[in-house]
């Protein structure tokens, strides 16, 4: 991977300045994936059959361009921001892909590796070429109504292109253009004092989807919605400690949505998947979070989210999306003549789900803990000791249906850090 940055600024006087970064990467990836499908019974553990592997070769260059304008400007005795700008990116890919097909039973839960020698890759069968192609113009500015009142006002114009060309096999090639799609936002935000604020905003949603398509090959379209939202924010002890909760709503039309139904996979999608146009989905609830310094030397952040999830689409779909989560993290620097160690913890937490598909099936909530502890040796050196999923705790990061795509999470690890600054 190589990636190239640059920035320039200009700073006109003390309230105008502009901005002009530019970003190019080049990278990709190698891979050989062997995989398996059937559903398991849970008494004979048979049922999942090794279906082959696949090889795949990535080349992938990007190039990102953004530049804009931000200052201040006072009017009728108040002081007010803007910022103006633009942005444009473009991705280039080549994958190659080619599949070895080799039919075997197999006990997932005990994989007998010498079972499936790695096969020699065939010559590849599949090359595609896809362009993506990003623009945009963009405005936002807060105007101060009164002295605790302000109103933040912005919009995007938004221009997108992708182009999907298989040169090999059965050819096939498609562009999905969207021009000129304008997505307002506006808020407002009223100092109640000098710690707490309340804000209520609204903003369009607009996302480009044409590097998904359905098990039929069709690109799926833009998903389009509106995003409300309302809340305080707020500072106590000094400004050590940050607060904010809010309620949110947010309503979304033809979101990309895993199709849980289909068996085949989709090699003209961005990552082989098959998806579906979602109906209407609406989600609703609550987020809460705090941060700081509550006590001399103990940093915490805390945070919960509750969310209702509602679609009313005909589409069985795949949300993974638990209506409660919580994270919790801690750290704290000893005093004293311990001053040199710091211990923290941390807890991430959520609730079960299930996945609405014709293969009916849930995950269970869980909650994985964390520790860390690190040592100052001096001004320069540091080490650190990291265990993750602290009490070994057995789960699934995906589930999907009951024949595929069900993986478990990251068992328990331990890191030894070693750093230097100089």
């Amino acid at each position: 991977m190589t990636e190239v940055f640059t920035e320039v600024a200009h700073r006109f006087n003390e309230d105008w300045t502009s901005r002009t970064s530019l970003t190019y990467s080049q990278g990709g990836f190698d891979q050989n994936i062997a995989y398996a499908r059937g559903a398991v019974n849970p008494t004979t553990l048979a049922g999942s059959n090794f279906q082959g592997t696949l090889f795949r070769k990535d080349e992938v260059d990007s190039v990102g361009l953004n530049s804009q304008l931000e200052g201040n400007f006072n009017a009728f005795g108040l002081e007010h921001q803007v910022t103006l700008g633009a942005d444009w990116s473009k991705q280039d890919a080549n994958t190659h892909q080619a599949t070895v097909t080799r039919r075997t039973a197999v006990n997932v839960f005990d994989v007998d590796q010498s079972a499936f020698a790695k096969p020699v890759r065939p010559a590849w069968t599949t090359d595609i070429d896809t362009t993506e192609e990003r623009a945009g113009l963009y405005a936002n500015t807060r105007i101060h109504l009164s002295e605790p009142l302000s109103v933040v006002l912005g919009s995007r114009l938004s221009w997108y292109d992708y182009k999907y060309d298989v040169k090999t096999g059965a050819a096939n090639s498609y562009e999905s253009k969207q021009t000129q799609e304008f997505t307002p936002f506006a808020g407002l935000i009223y100092d109640i004092n000098d710690n707490w604020s309340w804000y209520a905003s609204y903003a369009d949603i607009f996302t480009p989807q044409a590097n998904y398509v359905t098990a039929g090959g069709s690109p799926l379209d833009p998903a389009i919605g509106s995003n409300y939202e309302t809340g305080f924010k707020g500072e106590l002890f000094d400004k050590r400690m940050n607060l904010s909760m809010a309620l949110f709503y947010i309503k979304q039309k033809d979101v990309a949505a895993l199709d849980v139904n289909t068996t085949q996979t989709c090699p003209t999608s961005s990552d082989g998947s098959c998806y579906l146009q979602d109906g209407i989905s609406r989600s609703k609830g609550v987020d809460v979070e705090a941060s700081g310094e509550v006590l001399p030397g103990l940093q915490v952040f805390g945070g919960y989210t509750f969310n209702m999830l509602r679609n009313n689409g005909d589409a069985d779909v795949a949300y993974e999306t638990p209506k409660h989560m919580l994270r919790l993290n801690t750290s704290y620097n000893l005093p004293g003549a311990w001053n040199r160690l710091t211990l923290g913890t941390g807890v991430s937490a959520d609730s079960g789900y299930e996945v609405p598909s014709n293969k009916q099936l849930g995950v269970s909530g869980k909650a994985i803990w964390d520790a860390r502890a690190s040592w100052k040796l001096d001004e320069n050196w540091k080490v650190s000791l990291n265990a993750e999923n602290l009490f070994d705790r057995k789960y699934y990061s995906t589930s999907i249906a009951t024949d595929r795509s069900n993986v478990y999470g990251e068992p328990r690890s331990y890191v030894l850090t070693l750093r230097g600054d100089f």
